[in-house]
């Protein structure tokens, strides 16, 4: 059962030239116009666009250790194509070749070996050897007789077993070498009949030569010197212009001929197959096919000249496929299949939609047309006890093997016939869409039964042990009925929905049904209908057309998804899909049967499958390879077919938060059924269903560590090996590292640690303010209480006395009275004056009505006012409102009283002016006057301008004191901002 690679599979080419699967599963495909991968599902021509290349028509394709593709042409030129960088390098050996006097048209690849070197060919036979590392081309010593002698190398695909054989036509000699890894070669001559060196085509094996001569298998022995000839059924093969052997690893030879591929063993010696081109089968081989390869899995290639590729698995079991889409054509016929019989010859009958009923033989081909009919299909088919086939339809149909006869009734039945059963008595009871009929097959009489009011509508027939006619139902379900004669009664109905499509006795005593909602089982005796849930959990789908027992025991059953093999006893379940070579995944009803063999037949929507023979217990199933064909980030890191494990660890920049990484599942015979199931761990451990080429894609991914893990699934739904594995990591920027978050945590924790140091400190300045604010307070308290004891006090005992001694003499010296009585009253007015000053300084500026200026003036009028002198102010409220300590605002004001004072009393000034402002970080407090000053080296300072210097230094202030005899006298306090407005201070 072969494949085909051809234009209507998408392929462009119809003439290739070579084939190769590499170390990764791609199938490569040399053309004259390129060079093309494919991977079961597309074509790529990897040379399309390549201006590198002078030529795109290549020969040959090999691949060496390290994953590089090395072609070859009809030149003298090597081709290298790097997988991975898409590149191609052209080496040249001609004028080496030159050198050493060769002359040759071309070369080709014969091999690459286990030590990375490449054994070249030409058209006399083998050349050399291009060493890859050295980049160097080693010719060999190969023996000749420089007048007649061709030499030739005999395998043209691989070195067997490090073994070279060349002949020489004229001497009859044939020469043996073994090779090592010193290229040493040292070789053996030996003289045969020179009329076995003359054939078609030959290769050199262990110690055999096989070779083709004029249609006679040959095989040389190297060791005894013996050749033995072989014929396919005593006679030649008929081998056209160019045969071609290979061989596989199941020990056989493939040959190649005009009348279709041979298969040999070289175990047993003899031939065991003929593989044909048939027009009737599509899966047969293509005209002209030639074995161009054998690939581990066991698959054989093919190359037909304008047919493209054949290929097939020597290990898969597969099933006969009749009367397939192409024999249909070939014999203008339909291949819809509607119902199957079969005869006691092994001939099959089939039903076909819109064309009648056909006679194949048991290799499903072609015979005649029993009916013919365009506008309708029979529907069902039976075979009697004598052999004869019934056909149902709207006309009811006998043939007669025997005779090869048709007997076809003239009557035609209202309702269409659809079920038929054989009675003891050889009349038939026919079941129609309407009515259940006895049929006389002697006299060719129909009776229609009486009609039964739980029986409406008939379908499928069955005769149990004691004669109770089991009567099934489209959609009415399933009754028993009782037989008496030509007379049938209603006895019980078993069930009002089943749809039964096929029954089968499994036991004396039990039936089951295949359903439209999977398999029953109805134990006669008891009258049990139930389920088969175990079984039906396991078949691929529950509308089951057919159920059939092999020879084997197997049961067997047809649906709409392929078929279905089961053993009842140990339920084990096998399916079987397109990859088996069903006709298609979709059965019909009634097409179906067990022919007198015992093989198995099966129709549908697309022909028959014949099962004949044993079915393997275990099947090999080719699994499919999985491949990263492309990863792409923020940049494309790769568009090339890559090995996972070579990038086991990725990397990708950061800033990037998407991947897509598109993969490939190869699988060359059942594609369309291979899936992949995938998933990126820890971004979303689901996993992902597609098919077997795709697209991962994955966004809005945050930076760290993460698995793309990714399986194959084989057209089984089975694994295929285990999960490959990328370690991806999206890396962070800086800011987004492990170390810079606990960076940043270590450094919230001593900024909040810092912080709340901080506040502490704060609060407990605030706290130590409130007491100093508090022990101010009370400071001033007793300094109040201290003035009030000393100043206010001794003031008011002098009061006191002035008044006790104003009163002893205002009679006896009135005017000492009176002066004593005034100076009461100035003391008093002072007292006033200083109360007033301390009440002031005590309280703030929103709860005194008066400044700073407004009670300097109010001073500075009364003492200067009768003196005649003017005294302007120029003061700064803010600031001056900002002074809070009760004792600064004192100071502040006493030294503008005191210089007031003095001013008033000795200046003999007419102007004064007071400034109170600030400059940068001080405040500057001044009085100055115009009048008579003073001389500083003569006058001492009085109490006056030394209070003043003793206030300024309690305001950590410095006084500067300017004086000039007829200038005045300028008094500046420098007082620091920062101290002055601070009430801690």
């Amino acid at each position: 059962m072969f494949n085909h690679l051809n234009k209507e599979k998408g392929f462009s080419q119809s003439v290739c030239n070579g084939v190769f699967k590499d170390s990764r599963g791609f199938l490569w495909i040399t053309t004259h116009s390129g060079l093309y991968r494919y991977d079961g599902v597309k074509f790529v021509d990897v040379t399309k666009n390549n201006t590198s290349l002078k030529s795109h028509s290549l020969i040959k394709v090999l691949e060496d250790k390290d994953g590089n593709l090395w072609l070859s042409k009809y030149d003298t030129e090597l081709i290298k194509y790097d997988q991975t960088q898409n590149t191609f390098e052209t080496i040249d050996l001609g004028i080496a070749i030159a050198k050493k006097g060769i002359k040759l048209q071309s070369i080709g690849i014969l091999h690459i070996d286990e030590y990375n070197r490449l054994w070249i060919g030409s058209n006399t036979g083998l050349l050399g050897i291009y060493h890859l590392k050295e980049k160097k081309l080693q010719f060999l010593y190969i023996p000749q007789n420089e007048d007649l002698s061709i030499v030739a190398y005999f395998h043209p695909n691989e070195i067997y077993q490090s073994s070279f054989y060349y002949y020489d036509y004229k001497a009859g000699n044939i020469y043996r070498s073994a090779i090592d890894s010193s290229l040493k070669l040292q070789w053996k001559l030996k003289n045969v009949n020179p009329k076995f060196l003359l054939f078609d085509y030959a290769m050199g094996l262990k110690d055999e030569i096989w070779s083709i001569n004029k249609g006679i298998l040959c095989c040389y022995n190297w060791i005894s010197n013996t050749t033995t000839k072989y014929y396919y059924k005593g006679k030649k093969i008929n081998i056209g212009k160019s045969p071609r052997m290979l061989t596989d690893g199941n020990e056989q030879l493939w040959i190649s001929a005009e009348d279709g591929l041979y298969c040999f063993s070289l175990k047993e010696k003899k031939y065991i197959n003929k593989l044909i081109n048939s027009p009737e089968d599509q899966n047969s081989i293509s005209p002209g096919a030639e074995p161009i390869m054998w690939d581990l899995d066991n698959n054989l290639w093919l190359l037909s000249f304008g047919n493209g590729i054949d290929y097939c698995n020597l290990n898969n079991f597969r099933f006969d496929h009749l009367l397939n889409k192409v024999a249909a054509s070939h014999y203008k016929i339909n291949n819809f299949i509607r119902a199957i019989e079969s005869d006691e010859f092994g001939n099959i009958y089939a039903s076909i939609e819109k064309t009648g009923v056909v006679k194949l033989d048991n290799k499903g081909k072609f015979i005649k047309t029993i009916v013919k009919e365009s506008g309708f299909s029979f529907e069902c088919m039976m075979k009697d006890k004598r052999g004869n086939i019934w056909i149902g339809g709207e006309r009811l149909i006998q043939y007669l093997p025997k005779s090869d006869k048709t007997i076809i009734s003239n009557q035609f039945f209202i309702d269409r016939i659809i079920s038929m059963l054989e009675r003891p008595d050889g009349k038939l009871l026919i079941g129609t869409y309407g009515n259940l009929l006895l049929f006389d097959t002697e006299k060719r009489l129909v009776k229609r039964l009486k009609p039964l009011s739980a029986v409406d509508l008939n379908t499928l027939l069955f005769y149990l042990p004691d004669q109770i006619l089991l009567n099934c139902q489209r959609d009415k379900g399933i009754n028993l009925l009782k037989e008496e004669g030509d007379k049938y009664s209603f006895v019980k109905k078993l069930d009002s929905s089943l749809f039964v499509k096929c029954i089968l006795s499994v036991a004396p005593d039990t039936l089951w049904m295949a359903t439209t909602r999977g398999l029953y089982s109805y134990v006669i005796s008891k009258q049990i209908l139930e389920p088969l849930e175990e079984l039906n959990r396991q078949l691929p789908d529950l509308y089951v057309y057919s159920l059939l027992k092999d020879k084997n025991g197997f049961f067997w059953t047809s649906s709409n998804s392929g078929l279905c093999r089961f053993n009842k006893d140990v339920s084990q379940f096998k399916n079987f899909g397109s990859e088996f070579g069903i006709q298609d995944m979709e059965f019909n009803s009634n097409a179906f049967c067990t022919m007198k063999s015992g093989d198995l037949l099966f129709g549908g929507v697309n022909g028959i499958n014949k099962l004949s023979g044993n079915v393997p217990d275990k099947f090999i199933i080719s699994k499919p390879r999985l491949q990263i064909i492309s990863i792409k980030a923020d940049e494309l890191i790769t568009t090339k077919p890559i090995s996972i494990n070579k990038y086991a660890d990725l990397k990708i920049n950061p800033g990037t938060s998407f991947v897509e990484i598109e993969f490939n599942a190869i699988e060359f015979f059942n594609p369309e059924k291979v899936k992949v199931k995938y998933r990126l761990k820890n971004y979303n451990d689901e996993w992902i269903f597609a098919g077997n080429s795709g697209i991962a894609r994955f966004v809005n991914v945050t930076p760290g560590n993460y698995q793309f893990e990714i399986i194959a699934m084989d057209a089984d739904g089975q694994e295929a090996g285990e999960a490959q594995l990328i370690n991806i990591y999206f890396m962070p920027y800086w800011w987004q590292t492990l170390w810079f978050k606990i960076f940043l945590i270590l450094l919230i924790i001593v900024s909040v640690y810092y912080t709340g140091k901080v506040i502490t400190r704060y609060k407990l300045q605030e706290q130590r303010k409130q007491i100093e604010k508090q022990f101010a307070v009370q400071k001033e308290r007793e300094r109040i209480i201290t003035d009030l004891h000393d100043d206010i006090g001794a003031t008011l005992s002098s009061m006191s006395i002035y008044g006790e001694l104003a009163g002893h003499v205002l009679n006896s010296k009135p005017d000492e009275s009176k002066k004593m009585i005034e100076k009461i009253a100035l003391t008093s007015k002072d007292l006033m004056g200083r109360m007033n000053d301390i009440i002031w300084s005590m309280k703030s500026s929103s709860e005194d009505n008066f400044t700073l200026e407004s009670r300097l003036r109010n001073y500075s009028y009364e003492l200067l006012s009768p003196k005649n002198i003017s005294c302007d102010f120029i003061i700064d409220e803010i600031l001056a409102a900002s002074v809070k300590d009760p004792e600064k605002k004192r100071n502040l004001l006493l030294i503008v009283k005191e210089a007031i004072n003095n001013i008033a009393k000795y200046s003999l000034a007419t102007k004064a002016i007071v400034q109170l402002y600030k400059l940068e970080k001080e405040v500057i407090l001044s009085i100055k006057d115009n009048g008579k000053g003073y001389e500083k080296n003569k006058i001492s300072n009085g109490n006056g301008l030394n209070n003043i210097q003793e206030r300024c230094k309690q305001l950590n202030g410095l006084c500067t004191i300017e004086a000039q005899p007829g200038e005045g006298v300028f008094i500046i306090c420098r007082l620091p901002h920062s101290e002055l407005t601070n009430s801690n201070s």
